[in-house]
């Protein structure tokens, strides 16, 4: 879930007077020069804050919907904000500080709107109207016929062979399995970059582009993002979107990787060590406490690194943990006997910045700290050090 800060907007009773309140987007209040923009809802709750955030980064949602809440009174809320293109948003529920509902994402525009939540239905996909909607539930869901098709088809030969052969797949039939997979993955990509070719104002596919640069970036997706209207690239969203493209196309194989100053275990803020003489390969793994994920690759990461350390390589993890998690960091490399470096970026700050959101994320990097490999496996690892006689 993206990062964000909770703030109230405003109650019902203020939207009458919402034009009247000073613009600023630190503040994440009304803009005073557009009209004001109305969600109304119900949800089988009597009690509660509703909650409108972004799927990804807040940064790219106009100041005026950032941090936008609405009280439950009778099953019913009401949001008063104000965007001037449609918006992809996730609507929740806190009740005394637990969250009881997450939406899936979906679309706002501008105007009035209506929607209905299910408290029970988690991930739904509410039910409202716009075009934006429309789009997303018709063109753009069609467009993806034929990767949805792959993906079905590979999930029942995976299923069939976990029949015959159990949890382990013999290897040979693994590595079919992954590149198959990662071949649906790059056609997903090419659809994505023609539906844009083809939709160049939709704001639909505008968001789409940027929940899969969060995730890792491609050089496909720069292109993709010249295909758009000017208008498109000009908005908010548009120029927060081509910064961090810019900056995330730092991070691709052959490019050297950045430095950057992070805290050490010792909360003493240092910029990651010069890659020493006689080290042939580093790992730099991103991670946080809380991720099953990464958490999982540890036991093999250990068995990696004790047996070729001596060898000439390294690993540096690099958590992004935020605060009131650092002596949970910090608990969890000495129990878990993690032996390498560590260095915390708190709350993740520099690694959004370089567009690393999802986790685990790592790259290999040669003895000059040129990227050679971008989220290898502890699998794939171990077969690249022995192809390389370490």
């Amino acid at each position: 879930m993206s990062r964000y800060v909770l703030l109230f907007l405003m109650a019902i009773s203020f939207c009458a007077h919402a034009q009247k309140i000073t613009s600023s987007p630190a503040k994440n209040t009304l803009v005073e020069s557009q009209p004001i923009s109305t969600l109304e809802g119900t949800i089988s709750s009597d009690s509660g804050t509703m909650v409108l955030f972004s799927r990804n980064d807040d940064s790219y949602l106009p100041s005026g919907i950032v941090g936008a809440t609405a009280k439950i009174s009778n099953g019913k809320f009401k949001f008063c904000y104000t965007i001037d293109y449609p918006c992809q948003v996730i609507l929740g529920l806190k009740i005394k500080g637990s969250w009881k509902y997450l939406s899936h994402p979906f679309y706002l525009e501008p105007g009035t709107q209506s929607v209905v939540c299910n408290i029970d239905s988690l991930r739904e996909l509410p039910m409202i109207s716009n075009k934006a909607m429309n789009e997303y539930l018709s063109s753009y869901s069609e467009a993806y016929n034929i990767v949805r098709q792959r993906k079905n088809a590979l999930s029942m030969k995976k299923d069939s062979l976990h029949t015959i052969y159990g949890t382990d797949l013999p290897k040979e039939i693994k590595a079919g399995i992954d590149n198959e997979s990662a071949a649906i993955y790059e056609q997903t990509d090419t659809v994505l970059y023609h539906y844009i070719k083809e939709h160049n104002t939709s704001y639909v596919a505008l968001w789409e582009l940027i929940t899969n640069v969060q995730a890792r970036y491609k050089p496909i997706y720069e292109l993709a993002f010249m295909e758009f209207s000017d208008v498109i690239k000009n908005s908010l969203t548009g120029r927060v979107l081509a910064k961090k493209l810019t900056t995330a196309d730092h991070l691709n194989i052959g490019d050297t990787f950045p430095p950057l100053q992070l805290l050490d275990t010792a909360d003493v803020q240092q910029g990651i060590p010069k890659i020493s003489p006689s080290t042939k390969y580093t790992l730099i793994d991103f991670w946080f406490t809380h991720c099953g994920a990464c958490r999982s690759q540890f036991p093999e990461l250990k068995k990696i690194y004790k047996a070729h350390r001596k060898n000439g390589f390294e690993i540096i993890g690099i958590s992004t943990d935020q605060k009131q998690y650092v002596d949970s960091w910090k608990k969890m490399i000495v129990e878990t006997g993690l032996e390498w470096q560590h260095y915390l970026d708190i709350g993740g700050v520099l690694s959004s910045a370089l567009a690393i959101n999802s986790f685990p994320r790592n790259y290999l990097l040669d003895k000059n700290g040129k990227i050679i490999k971008v989220d290898i496996s502890p699998a794939e690892l171990k077969a690249f050090l022995l192809s390389e006689g370490m």
